[in-house]
């Protein structure tokens, strides 16, 4: 590991001090500030081959722990004790862990991603799959969800929602999600979901939930203080082997001209992404950019980019872009703060 990567990955661990508390993972949060200035550890997150680094780096730890819990670390970690540990007393346990562990995580490190389907962020989806649906003269939808990991978010219409002021999805399903509304603008909240006659996922590793040791790897990347998402993942994850989504594995921007060949002529395609383009470089993202402008000369594209705490939806047609930012939003979809004030009819 050269210096110069050393010092990116240090500073890497500074910064997730504070993005891991925002975000309620206080034990990350403490584990990240004796990181950051310890090269043995950063040495193996070095390994690490797509970002973003601190996550994966917790996620493997995580998940050799949920196999087989370790008697100094494990009190440490809500998912694993009722009563953990200060976390700002861990990083000897945490340390000893990693370095023991080290054979076992070094390939886990060079071969998995960060895939965090966290099934809350369909609160956001849902109004703006509407604003797509209604801007697309009412057609059925056709989404394609890059980076989709399990695919959870493909069945954003098989849940119910409870954003305090009002209702919708499914009343009798077990996944239901709630979220916080903020702002004075309100949400264009359908009463009856749009209709969706095609819908596929496009991952470099697409998680098959009916298999155990993948089904750990998606819990093991919930923050472990974070008991109220790994119950809604397990259940909106016994809801998806009832009926799973199309997936598709590979490279987005190799895959999708191929995908849009099978889309029905009469439905408004939308592409759409929750946190999965931090994961590529300027390049790959100029090139998702362009490759989409390219396509557009054939067939109109909603594209709605739900990266960081916003949400924004881009119209392209005819090779030409126009932007709306719809929302402010929290990273897992905790609170939503809509912006857009277009008036629709509900559907």
């Amino acid at each position: 590991m050269s210096d110069d990567h050393g010092d990116r990955l240090a500073d890497r661990f500074r910064a997730f001090v504070d993005e891991a508390k925002i975000a309620g993972g206080m034990l990350y949060s403490e584990l990240s500030k004796v990181i950051s200035d310890d090269p043995a550890i950063l040495t193996i997150a070095a390994e690490i081959r797509r970002p973003p680094v601190p996550n994966t780096l917790f996620a493997a730890v995580h998940y050799l722990l949920l196999r087989e819990p370790d008697p100094s670390l494990s009190p440490y970690y809500g998912s694993l004790t009722a009563h953990p540990q200060d976390p700002a007393e861990a990083y000897p346990a945490f340390r000893s862990f990693v370095l023991r562990h080290r054979d076992e995580l070094i390939p886990m490190l060079q071969t998995r991603i960060t895939q965090t389907n966290e099934v809350r962020r369909c609160s956001y989806l849902v109004p703006a799959f509407q604003r797509v649906f209604q801007e697309g003269g009412g057609r059925p939808l056709s989404l394609i969800d890059v980076g989709s990991s399990a695919g959870l978010h493909l069945l954003w219409d098989r849940y119910h929602y409870d954003y305090g002021s009002g209702q919708t999805g499914d009343c009798t399903s077990p996944v239901r999600i709630q979220c916080e509304l903020r702002g004075s603008i309100p949400i264009p909240l359908p009463e009856t979901f749009p209709p969706c006659a095609f819908r596929v996922g496009v991952d470099l590793h697409p998680i098959d939930v009916r298999i155990p040791e993948e089904r750990c790897w998606l819990e093991s990347l919930v923050f472990p203080e974070h008991e109220d998402r790994r119950a809604l993942l397990k259940t909106a994850i016994e809801a998806t082997l009832q009926n799973p989504p199309a997936m598709i594995e590979g490279d987005v921007i190799l895959k999708l001209p191929e995908i849009l060949n099978s889309i029905p002529d009469a439905t408004t395609l939308c592409v759409f992404h929750c946190h999965a383009m931090c994961q590529l470089s300027r390049v790959e993202l100029g090139a998702f950019r362009v490759m989409l402008v390219e396509l557009s000369r054939n067939r109109e594209i909603f594209w709605l980019d739900a990266e960081g705490y916003e949400v924004h939806l881009l119209h392209l047609r005819n090779g030409k872009i126009s932007r709306v930012k719809l929302a402010n939003k929290d990273g897992h979809g905790r609170w939503l703060e809509w912006l857009d004030s277009k008036e629709g009819v509900n559907s």
